[in-house]
């Protein structure tokens, strides 16, 4: 990426994992997967239909629904929503 090259997945995990322990998160409980847990978690609790769902997450099928996560913590349902309301 500084370099003009691609940022490899393995640099992302590494970055993200650092910055969580400099904030005091356990790194340990974040894997490459995290955001796709998190995209389709977020999106389920927007209201987004599923075959948009499917769509961005390149599932073909219903294996979509293991990562969506149960929300317990309504201020991520309210962050989603908004995130709906003014998606383009």
């Amino acid at each position: 990426w500084e370099d003009g090259n691609p940022l490899l997945k393995e640099q992302f995990v590494a970055g993200v994992r650092k910055a969580l322990a400099e904030v005091g998160k356990n790194p340990d409980c974040f894997a490459g997967h995290s955001f796709r847990i998190g995209a389709a978690t977020t999106a389920a609790a927007a209201g987004v239909p599923a075959h948009i769902i499917k769509h961005l997450g390149r599932w073909s099928s219903d294996a979509y629904l293991l990562y969506v996560r149960a929300d317990s913590d309504p201020a991520i349902s309210g962050v989603a929503t908004s995130i709906a309301d003014h998606a383009v």
